[in-house]
């Protein structure tokens, strides 16, 4: 079977001359030489203003799929504007705070561990990110980035759990509730960013927390005497 002769055309983009088949042009193909220079000339800024001329008439309102402009309507309980459009009726932090407790469809009579809750409550995650940006996301100790980083509690997160649980009793107050207004858990000089190896070398890291009561007890105290 003889094959058909190709033909030499220019590049729209860069004018060399190259050679293509005379299907590829029957199909509409062939209009440049490879597809570095058909990306250059398709994302180029006179191709953009080109395809906006020839599909203005169907642009907006003009557009058969047209459904009036998507809005971001406000969260139906603290009236601030959502990010999501159409998932959501109520934004992230309000959503969070239906679905805490007995009002959470997996509740099963409040059997999840205190120190879990702490630590996958919003507040938590947000005294995380002000640590990680006022240490530049690096290691406090060995100067490294671009690792796996860890926010380490000076004073144990253990022995600042047992304090709130202890004042909590004595109050008679929830402790949960209690947890969340409890300043030295919460205080971002108390926290500093580490990575795993220079984590797990300090002293409260782990079972090692457990001596550090025993030893720094009058720092706890100090930091007790500041919430009251």
């Amino acid at each position: 079977m003889n094959k058909k002769p190709k033909i030499i055309k220019h590049c729209l983009n860069c004018n060399i001359e190259f050679e293509v088949s005379q299907y590829r042009i029957s199909v509409g193909r062939g209009k440049f030489c490879n597809k570095k220079c058909q990306y250059q000339l398709g994302f180029s800024k006179k191709h953009k203003k080109n395809i906006s001329k020839n599909h203005h008439d169907v642009s907006g309102k003009n557009n058969p799929r047209w459904k009036g402009g998507i809005s971001k309507p406000p969260c139906i309980d603290c009236g601030k504007i959502r990010k999501k459009t159409n998932i959501h009726k109520r934004c992230f932090d309000c959503s969070h705070k239906i679905q805490i407790g007995k009002n959470n469809p997996n509740w099963r009579g409040g059997t999840t561990k205190l120190s879990h809750r702490i630590r996958s409550s919003i507040k938590y995650f947000r005294w995380q990110d002000k640590c990680l940006k006022r240490d530049n996301y690096i290691c406090t100790f060995c100067k490294i980035k671009r690792c796996k980083l860890n926010i380490d509690h000076i004073i144990p997160f253990s022995y600042i759990l047992k304090n709130v649980q202890h004042w909590a009793k004595e109050f008679q107050i929830n402790p949960y509730k209690f947890a969340m207004q409890f300043e030295p858990l919460w205080d971002i000089d108390n926290g500093r960013t580490l990575c795993i190896p220079c984590h797990q070398q300090t002293e409260t890291y782990g079972i090692k927390a457990r001596n550090w009561g025993f030893l720094n007890e009058h720092l706890m105290g100090r930091a007790v005497e500041t919430a009251f």
